[in-house]
């Protein structure tokens, strides 16, 4: 299984392929994990469009049609509360109860 990192920020994958932290600011060297898995061809760094890059969904604010658009790439789907029925309500306070 090949493990990689998807993302729209150049800087961000230039951080995660680089070794050390050179000019970066903040960043320790316990952070530096994913630096070493690159170098060690454990982990891939891979670009994305930003329009196809799911992880918005709760780091930015989408218009509804971004959003469900993120929704549906993570396998979220819109339901209507008159489609839920009694039993699933209960399911979930338990649920929650759990936690």
């Amino acid at each position: 299984m090949e493990l990689y990192i998807a993302s729209d920020s150049s800087a961000g994958r230039a951080m995660c392929m680089r070794v050390g932290v050179q000019r970066v600011k903040h960043l320790d060297i316990k952070q530096r994990w994913i630096q070493d898995k690159h170098k060690g061809k454990i982990l891939k760094v891979v670009r994305i469009k930003g329009k196809e890059n799911s992880s918005d969904l709760g780091t930015k604010y989408l218009d509804k049609r971004d959003h469900d658009k993120c929704c549906e790439m993570v396998g979220l789907h819109r339901r209507d509360l008159d489609e839920v029925n009694a039993s699933e309500i209960i399911e979930l306070e338990e649920t929650q109860d759990l936690l």
